[in-house]
């Protein structure tokens, strides 16, 4: 259940969620989310 409610999150902001996994190993869950690079130094 809780990744399933990280995927409608990711989902919400337009990102995507990637699952990769192995039997008998390590599973790894990944995602991105869209987002704009902002410059915090223009004002100063």
């Amino acid at each position: 259940m809780g990744l399933a409610i990280c995927r409608a999150i990711v989902d919400m902001f337009g990102g995507e969620f990637f699952m990769d996994s192995e039997h008998g190993k390590k599973n790894i869950a990944s995602f991105w989310f869209p987002c704009e690079m902002k410059d915090i130094y223009k004002d100063l």
